[in-house]
């Protein structure tokens, strides 16, 4: 007859090594996974002042207004001049950027390698600069252009080392991976912003933090990607193994303190 510690043993010892086993594919899996398909990392410099230098040169951001009398920002580069159009800010005409901080980023950025920051120190080579400008899509920042996140796009200005500045419209794809502004416009000029880019990252510093969740990368060493197998089985294996290693510890345990009450309460010669 099988007795609760012997059942316990034979749990906790087929689960010991069932967790042992899918731990070490476990591990196996993540390390081919960030071999082939390295998640880039950058670092980024945020500064919510209006002017700064960057590689010898200056860039200012002052309010301004559109034609129409929209709220907008004047960015100064080198001799480059653009009227970027803005969400209402909640105080207008501070002396930074602080009533811009979820719709408007400046930001100096630059990748990681090995944990270190691939910029000279001296000359700044390695670094960019980007003005990144959250849009509501054309609907009121106050009203429907809060809830309408998914219709959201993104303005990224690359100020280049050589006092051009690139201008582009990205958009985060939905859960279908389509982008929202192509759905209803197929020929809109909007790009993707692509999971682990700098544009990805980048955007994040211009979005309200309560929103910040919503934007997770679909791959990761857990679900894979084409052709590069993650966790899959051996996380869930790992996980039921563990939980049969401490039902198994709890039939032991149970057994001894069993035992323990019987002999207490045997009567003594």
């Amino acid at each position: 007859m099988l007795t609760a510690r012997s059942a316990g043993w034979l749990l906790a010892s087929v689960s010991a090594a069932g967790a042992l086993l899918s731990a070490y594919f476990m591990a196996y899996r993540v390390a081919a996974f960030n071999e082939a398909a390295h998640p880039s990392r950058w670092h980024f410099d945020r500064t919510f002042s209006r002017s700064r230098e960057f590689k010898g040169r200056t860039v200012e951001l002052q309010d301004a207004k559109l034609e129409n009398g929209a709220p907008a920002l004047r960015l100064t580069f080198a001799d480059q001049k653009r009227l970027i159009p803005v969400t209402p800010p909640l105080v207008p005409n501070l002396p930074d950027l602080a009533a811009y901080e979820e719709s408007v980023a400046l930001l100096a950025y630059a990748p990681i390698k090995d944990g270190d920051i691939q910029v000279n120190p001296e000359t700044g080579e390695g670094s960019s600069l980007a003005l990144v400008v959250r849009n509501t899509a054309g609907y009121d920042a106050a009203s429907w252009g809060a809830v309408r996140v998914k219709d959201w796009w993104f303005d990224i200005y690359e100020l280049r080392d050589d006092g051009t500045i690139r201008h582009r419209v990205m958009q985060f794809p939905d859960r279908r991976g389509n982008l929202p502004a192509k759905v209803e416009q197929p020929s809109a000029s909007v790009e993707e912003l692509q999971e682990r880019s700098w544009e990805w990252q980048a955007a994040l510093h211009a979005v309200p933090k309560s929103q910040i969740s919503r934007y997770r990368f679909k791959t990761d060493a857990v679900k894979g990607d084409e052709g590069i197998e993650g966790m899959r089985w051996t996380l869930p294996a790992a996980g039921f193994s563990t939980m049969g290693l401490v039902v198994g510890v709890v039939l032991i345990a149970g057994d001894r303190v069993s035992r323990r009450r019987a002999l207490s309460a045997a009567p003594r010669p």
